[in-house]
């Protein structure tokens, strides 16, 4: 009988001659059979009625428990266990850095590292990223020493964000610890560029035709406007311009208030609940809300029966969820146009608000010709 995942990791962590003895296609069925479970626990509670951001964190635990045992077995072939580890961090990176995993979002991992290890680096993770896969999540998988990891980041802004929102799964905490320090004391050379691309997105009109609209027919959740993209883009900018790294950050310094934060948490909750869904039912990464998507979504959260068809009540809270995270790109964006932000962008006139009265006249969508079609 094949061991559990979990016995196999503890074989692996002791060096139990037990674990060489069986095949790789035999810890690859552990695993597999453990994701399997656990992730119809996460389904089961889910159906119970479990929040997004709950189903999300609970699927980011899983992912850090599969990846981190997945690790343990690479090590078993690593003949300085203790001392690789030491020199080592695998981090997670993107969504999964974030903590923010939906059913059959990608991982994006990276193994950071000093000293003269390569070799058994590069034995580390030609067993990982393989094994992953195969036991059925997609991910990238790249491993850089810490002096190449700054200077990429240096010179590109999507890998300086990436190193940036990392988070620690396995390893020392010193590889860690020096490269997110050394990235929070520095800009890459292109944040400019960079920073007015992703300001530019709260612009209906900077976006993809098929994602302007953000009462589409058929919303796209990821990428459309009020998607969680609209989200990742704001707490980009924040923490560009602001050196903001969250929500609460933001109201002590006044970007935005308490109540528009705890609405905002809902809006992204609503957005994460029907990711989630959305990925369940198809079996696969899923995030169009397609007429027939958007039946099957209203009858799983109970907006309709299995003799009804109508899901406008389900879409009305959709829609006002996405509004309310277009909203907050919007009111972050337009902070920044007050702030340098570093020497980053300037603008001579902007408005925080999205009304304002000055001299008794009620001024509204000064910079957003689409701000009376949304609100």
């Amino acid at each position: 009988m094949i061991p559990g995942f979990e016995a196999l990791v503890e074989q692996a962590r002791c060096k139990d001659p037990a674990f060489q003895t069986l095949s790789q296609g035999d810890r690859l069925a552990a695993t597999k059979e453990f994701i399997r479970v656990r992730r119809g626990e996460i389904l089961a509670r889910h159906r119970e009625g479990a929040s997004g951001s709950d189903i999300v964190r609970a699927l980011t635990e899983l992912a850090d428990e599969v990846v981190g045992g997945v690790l343990d077995f690479a090590l078993y072939s690593v003949s300085k266990r203790r001392n690789f580890l030491q020199k080592v961090a695998l981090c997670a990176q993107g969504g999964y850095g974030r903590a923010q995993l939906n059913p059959h979002s990608d991982l994006d991992i990276g193994l950071i590292y000093e000293g003269w290890i390569a070799r058994d680096v590069e034995v580390v993770c030609s067993y990982m990223g393989p094994l992953l896969w195969d036991a059925g999540y997609r991910n990238s998988f790249v491993s850089r020493t810490v002096k190449e990891a700054v200077a990429l980041a240096k010179r590109d802004t999507k890998v300086y964000t990436s190193y940036v929102e990392c988070r620690l799964i396995a390893g020392a905490g010193a590889p860690f610890a020096k490269l997110t320090m050394t990235l929070r004391s520095m800009r890459p050379t292109d944040t400019q560029a960079r920073f007015a691309e992703v300001k530019l997105r709260e612009r209906s009109e900077s976006l993809a035709e098929q994602h302007r609209d953000l009462y589409s027919p058929e919303p796209h959740v990821k990428e459309g406007a009020g998607g969680l993209r609209d989200y990742h883009a704001a707490l980009w900018l924040l923490a560009t311009a602001f050196d903001v790294r969250s929500l609460d950050d933001a109201v002590s310094q006044e970007i935005v208030t308490e109540e528009e934060r705890l609405e905002l948490a809902e809006a992204i909750d609503v957005l994460f609940r029907v990711r989630n869904e959305l990925h369940f039912l198809a079996g696969k990464e899923e995030d169009l809300l397609t007429f027939a998507n958007q039946r099957a979504v209203a009858l799983a959260f109970g907006y309709i029966d299995s003799t009804q068809d109508d899901p406008s009540r389900f879409m009305e809270d959709y829609y006002g969820a996405a509004r309310r995270v277009r909203r907050f790109l919007r009111k972050v964006a337009r902070a920044c146009d007050y702030k340098d932000a570093g020497g980053l962008l300037v603008s001579p006139r902007a408005e925080t608000a999205e009304m304002t009265v000055e001299d008794g006249e009620l001024y509204a969508g000064l910079s957003d010709p689409r701000w009376f079609e949304e609100n």
